[in-house]
């Protein structure tokens, strides 16, 4: 859940990173919001094999969408979200589907969440460098791992209890205090973190290794 810049000259992007062909991204380009004619696109994209026979330009090929949004992004909080799941990429906005990508170039591997804010003065892209301070305020961010497969939830059970490893990982839950629903706890194992944060030009949120996952920004 994120409030974006009206500053021009900046790419916000949160996006999901195994490697150049595997990638799920989500782009805000601000050279491209309209604020008099109401037009605020955000560019939905998975990064390929097919991509990078296209010079790494995902435009070329059938997995990149740019949707106008029904609001303003600059002006308030919106949720943004994507799952990734099996063959498929479906792509949201406060909860409305924008898009939905599937096929053989959909990614198959685990990788990581990625959360930015940079500009390097490419008129094609970011445009920029902005003129002035650009900011993109961040409210929270929940990362979902599902699985009906009991083997895998078994899995990230045990993985909990190897803290000194590398692909360690434990259940982190909503911090409201509800009391938990047993049955539900175990078939969704959640990775969560909540925070307020401010994406300055440049800065490169921490990373997260999942795989298979629901993604709300």
């Amino acid at each position: 859940r994120m409030k974006l810049t009206d500053v021009k000259g900046t790419c916000a992007a949160f996006f999901w990173y195994f490697n150049d062909t595997q990638e799920i991204d989500i782009e805000f380009l601000s050279q491209e919001f309209d604020h008099d004619n109401g037009i605020y696109p955000i560019n939905l994209v998975v990064q390929s094999k097919k991509s990078l026979e296209a010079g790494y330009d995902a435009s070329k090929t059938g997995s990149f969408k740019r949707v106008r949004l029904d609001f303003d992004p600059t002006d308030a909080f919106h949720e943004y979200r994507f799952d990734y799941l099996p063959g498929q990429v479906l792509f949201y906005a406060d909860g409305k589907l924008l898009a939905r990508m599937k096929g053989g170039d959909m990614p198959s591997s685990g990788g990581h969440l990625i959360l930015q804010h940079w500009s390097n003065g490419n008129p094609l892209w970011s445009g920029g460098p902005p003129k002035e301070d650009a900011t993109v305020t961040v409210s929270f961010v929940k990362a979902y791992f599902n699985s009906s497969n009991s083997e895998r939830q078994s899995q990230l059970v045990q993985q909990c209890h190897k803290s000194s490893e590398e692909t360690s990982g434990c259940a982190i839950y909503d911090s409201d205090n509800d009391e938990i629903d047993n049955a539900a706890a175990s078939t969704r194992r959640v990775a969560q973190e909540n925070f307020v944060c401010v994406l300055v030009v440049g800065l490169i949120m921490p990373f997260l290794q999942l795989s298979h996952i629901f993604l709300v920004v």
